[in-house]
């Protein structure tokens, strides 16, 4: 039995994640899109003045900027390849820091970034960025630009998660894999691909014997192992 990739990330994020793992793999490939979190952008109060430089953690708080204003003028540094490329999608000159929120933290001290910072985020966050620099001494502006609402599972995503067929399952951020495992306790073969060892810690321990985590936070290391659960499921499947 093929295995199926079930994308739950946002709706724009999904359609592109979907897009790209056909290129890699396939358009045989199935995948079913059930998203468990819809953004909202928001209309923050912002300070302006003196603000030279932008940090982002995510494509999303990209989207949410460039909603702001058509002020390009900026330099910013991106957490990994997905944000940067988003960055120079809009017309921002971009400092790819290749990592983690630790490696921008880190790469933001060496470059000693000029201040006021300005660093957009959603609601909810993983690593606070603008606590590690404020306790390194540098002036930063946090500001909530969008919104994570949780979303219920469709029911065609029920019916995966509860089937026999095997579900590849990639999972992008820790707060998307809580609100997947909250909702239920699958049946069906679980194959859960971490994009990093914070975000494997959502996973339950009846999950925990077929995860994998990617060798670094990006998409293309997920990608990577996303195809050695599909070499797993087919092993085990006899294909």
């Amino acid at each position: 039995m093929h295995p199926t990739i079930l994308i739950i990330r946002p709706d724009a994020a999904a359609i592109r994640f979907e897009r790209e793992l056909h290129a890699r793999f396939g358009s045989d490939l199935p995948v079913l899109r059930a998203p468990v979190m819809q953004i909202e952008h928001l209309t923050p109060s912002i300070d302006w003045r003196g603000v030279t430089t932008l940090l982002f953690t995510s494509h999303v708080a990209v989207q949410a900027f460039a909603l702001l204003t058509d002020d390009r003028h900026f330099e910013c540094y991106a957490v990994g390849g997905a944000t940067a490329k988003a960055a120079r999608d809009i017309g921002l000159s971009v400092v790819d820091c290749d990592g983690t929120a630790a490696d921008l933290v880190n790469r933001v001290l060496a470059d000693k970034a000029a201040g006021p910072l300005l660093y957009m985020r959603g609601e909810h966050i993983s690593d606070d960025i603008a606590a590690s620099l404020t306790r390194s001494g540098v002036t930063i502006q946090s500001v909530v630009a969008y919104e994570q609402h949780a979303v219920a599972l469709t029911s065609e995503a029920l019916t995966l998660l509860n089937g026999e067929t095997p579900v590849i399952l990639p999972l992008m951020s820790r707060r998307s894999a809580v609100l997947l495992f909250d909702q239920l306790h699958p049946t069906a073969p679980i194959f859960p691909v971490a994009i990093s060892a914070k975000v494997a810690t959502a996973v339950p321990e009846a999950c925990v014997g077929t995860l994998r985590v990617a060798v670094k936070p990006s998409q293309n290391a997920v990608f990577d192992e996303v195809a050695k659960q599909i070499s797993a499921v087919k092993r085990l499947e006899g294909l």
